[in-house]
């Protein structure tokens, strides 16, 4: 393959990943648009509704209006921060398929994805501290069942399904977990 067929395959490359992405952008900004009492909890799609969490929590008129508020806004926040985290994702990709690639730049698009990760993260716990404050101590309880998906950690060598290392907190984890076994099992 000469010079000009690579640079050739390189820009076509390039322009179906930024297609993907203002697609991407466009379709997640229609979705966010939608009912405002959704809570997004992962990249799977599943999603929280404020009927589930009127279900779960058994939540009266004025909790639920508490709810839908801190939806409002925390639904748009956290859309944007994942559409950034979308297209810091492809930047990376696009740019790890370079020969050679740039390692200054990957590290700073990792640092950059990193950044965007904790600002999600933040957001979510001022999603659950604002759901929190309306909350009776039972339905708290239930609260921490429903959110702990969010904070759970799946990757490989975490494990699951071993217990806890030396035992530690063994009761909680499991009274977690088998709540988890109900509800969308998605992790922002």
């Amino acid at each position: 393959m000469n010079k000009n067929n690579k640079l050739f395959w390189a820009v076509i490359l390039l322009l179906v990943l930024n297609v993907t992405t203002i697609s991407t952008i466009i379709w997640q900004n229609r979705s966010v648009s939608g009912p405002t009492n959704c809570l997004r909890v992962a990249s799977e799609g599943c999603k929280l509704t404020g009927k589930n969490i009127d279900r779960q929590l058994g939540f009266n008129a004025k909790q639920m209006e508490a709810f839908k508020e801190a939806n409002r806004e925390f639904t748009p926040r956290s859309c944007m921060i994942l559409c950034k985290l979308d297209s810091l994702k492809n930047e990376m990709f696009v740019e790890l398929q370079q020969v050679p690639s740039d390692s200054l730049r990957l590290d700073s698009l990792a640092q950059m994805i990193g950044d965007q990760h904790a600002a999600l993260k933040r957001e979510t716990i001022h999603f659950y501290n604002e759901i929190k404050k309306v909350c009776t101590p039972e339905q708290e309880k239930k609260l921490q069942d429903v959110f702990y998906p969010l904070f759970r950690n799946d990757t490989p060598g975490s494990g699951k399904g071993k217990g806890l290392r030396h035992g530690k907190n063994k009761d909680s984890q499991d009274t977690m977990m088998k709540a988890d076994n109900e509800k969308c099992a998605c992790i922002i």
